[in-house]
């Protein structure tokens, strides 16, 4: 037990001290999931209506038949003085004769309910109604409708209240009707239901909730099958629109279709409790947060919009599908609200990044100055010195040649000659990676270059019998600079010469095709391993094996590589151990007037 409470404790604390380290992070995103969480209760109505006329029209309910009274049939009834009124209300639509026409054809059709929607006033006049009309107008099968169940008004009180509901429709501040109010009312009669009354969201199925609608005039006429009307709910009303509603205007006996297609079917629109919206937005929230901080800008901006696109499907689709309102406008606010706070905080995080590597590029490149500055330094001052001591090593050869100590004297002379040239590579390398260093193009024939090169490095040859060949073809003037490529030609006609045995040969060649001039030093020395090569190039680079057998700084090749790579040049090496190495360089004939500066490294 004190196991497991130490290890919860241990996790505890390791989630809070890594929620303290990126609270900057935290805080910004549980600002944006307040926002999006606090807008959901605005986010309801304008996205309702939306959503209802984006799907457009449902499938429509064959159960319900809307019967519509036309004005010019009850044009001679009995409320002579309702006729001459300009606002015709329900009243101008009692005719006891044509009530009974009515009623009685519907019923020959054997419905399972009819429902009539106007409300008649007292005003009608309390008429007592004859045994035929009494039997007529208090059947089972007809609802009618009245302002309260405690109206009086005939004919819906003449037998009982039993058969009589109320008809009363809440609109909402704006003036629209959307939802309906479970509690025994005229449309709930002619459905099955069961439940707790509460004010329920009306799923709008289209403008026509059914297809079957049919006049008053034409069932009175029998143009209309009667067998098509039964078993059905037969809903009479007016044919003008009076409740505004999000689907745009409905008539009375359209509203009711609704009503009692909703509560048949349970097509209420279900909205969840505010704890399940807020889960969401916190998963969106974390799925966008994720985005913005894996990927680049202009990616995580894609996949930022697809979280939105995918959003607002889905709502729809959850809308349709299982009648369930999912927040659209929160969302998209709050996964907007993300994407502007964060990217401005990852923006602000690049500048510091920015401004830091800016300070520690300063850093550097003063640190980089007081090296070349130390090295130039000391390799200028080495330089007299070391003159000094080759000027009198050669004074005391000449003027002692028979001496015992000339061997000594010679050893001494090839020392110091040695590390000049070691001195010399470093001032080299440091003058070529200065940001004042210039390529000077000139016009010339690298033929000639290569021989000067040759006959510079005869005398190092001979003293090792080593032969040096060339093949070169001949070529028209193009324009180099002919310092760094004969600077280029020595090294490795040098290193040649460094790495062949005795009594060993190197070619020269060089041959031009398809605009390049390609020029390689062959020879036959013990080669380079495979693993060695792709390291060769490097500054102070040189063979694992070669320390103890040659001298060298290991800055010949790396400046090789780096003299030709600005003529946009390439440089390759081809090696096989115990059989030689070759080593190339190809130039393009035509140089850009402006070679590009190369970064130093």
């Amino acid at each position: 037990m004190l196991r497991q409470m130490s290890s919860f404790t241990s996790k505890l604390i390791t989630a809070y001290s890594y929620t303290y380290q990126h609270r900057a992070i935290v805080i910004r995103a549980l600002f944006c999931w307040v926002i999006g969480v606090f807008l959901i209760s605005t986010d309801e109505l304008n996205n309702y209506d939306a959503r209802l006329n984006i799907r457009g029209q449902q499938n429509f309910n064959n159960e319900l038949v809307v019967v519509e009274l036309d004005q010019k049939l009850f044009y001679n009834n009995e409320l002579t003085s309702m006729k001459e009124s300009s606002d015709i209300s329900d009243n101008y639509y009692w005719d006891r004769s044509l009530w009974m026409e009515i009623l009685e054809t519907l019923l020959k059709a054997n419905p399972k309910k009819i429902a009539v929607t106007l409300t008649f006033s007292e005003s009608i006049g309390p008429l007592q109604p004859n045994k035929n009309e009494f039997a007529l107008f208090s059947d089972d099968r007809i609802y009618w409708a009245a302002k309260n169940k405690s109206d009086l008004t005939t004919p819906s009180s003449w037998r009982d209240r039993s058969h009589l509901a109320s008809f009363d429709l809440t609109k909402d501040e704006d003036g629209l009707l959307r939802r309906y109010m479970t509690s025994g009312n005229l449309p709930e009669v002619l459905a099955e239901y069961s439940g707790i009354a509460h004010s329920r969201l009306l799923n709008f199925r289209g403008k026509e909730v059914t297809n079957q609608k049919i006049k008053a005039s034409d069932l009175i006429n029998h143009k209309v099958s009667l067998k098509s009307l039964e078993n059905k709910i037969i809903i009479i009303g007016l044919d003008k629109e009076e409740y505004l509603t999000p689907i745009g205007p409905l008539s009375r006996a359209d509203l009711v279709a609704h009503i009692v297609d909703n509560i048949s079917h349970n097509r209420w629109i279900t909205r969840g409790y505010i704890y399940f919206y807020a889960v969401e937005l916190l998963v969106v929230l974390l799925l966008t947060l994720y985005m913005i901080m894996q990927f680049p800008q202009s990616i995580a901006f894609v996949l930022v919009l697809w979280i939105t696109t995918l959003q607002v499907a889905l709502s729809i689709w959850v809308f349709d599908t299982f009648r369930i309102w999912l927040p659209i406008f929160s969302a998209c606010i709050q996964i907007f609200s993300t994407w502007s706070i964060f990217i401005g905080y990852q923006a602000n995080r690049i500048e510091q990044k920015n401004w830091q590597l800016q300070q520690e590029k300063n850093y550097l490149k003063e640190l980089e100055q007081l090296k070349n500055n130390f090295v130039s330094l000391i390799s200028h001052d080495l330089k007299t010195p070391i003159a000094k001591i080759q000027a009198i090593i050669d004074r005391l050869m000449t003027q002692n040649p028979q001496s015992q100590l000339f061997d000594d004297f010679k050893s001494l002379r090839f020392s110091s000659e040695e590390l000049n040239k070691y001195i010399q590579s470093i001032i080299q390398v440091l003058r070529v990676e200065s940001r004042d260093f210039k390529v000077n193009m000139q016009v010339g024939d690298i033929n000639e270059t290569i021989e000067e090169a040759v006959r510079q490095l005869l005398t190092l040859a001979k003293e090792k019998s080593i032969q040096i060949r060339t093949e070169l073809e001949p070529m028209f003037s193009t324009e180099f600079d002919f310092i760094l490529i004969k600077e280029v030609l020595i090294n490795l006609i040098e290193n040649a010469i460094k790495y062949t045995p005795e009594g060993g040969t190197i070619l020269v060649r060089s041959a031009e095709a398809e605009n390049e001039i390609r020029v390689e030093v062959h020879d036959n020395g013990n080669g380079i391993p495979e693993q060695e090569i792709e390291h060769i190039w490097g500054k102070f680079v040189r063979g694992k094996d070669q320390d103890l057998k040659t001298k060298g700084t290991g800055l010949g090749l790396y400046l090789v590589k780096y003299f030709i790579e600005l003529h946009n040049g390439r440089v390759s090496i081809e090696s096989l151990v115990g059989q030689g190495t070759k080593v190339s360089f190809t130039l393009p004939i035509e140089v850009p007037a402006e070679l590009p500066e190369k970064e130093n490294t």
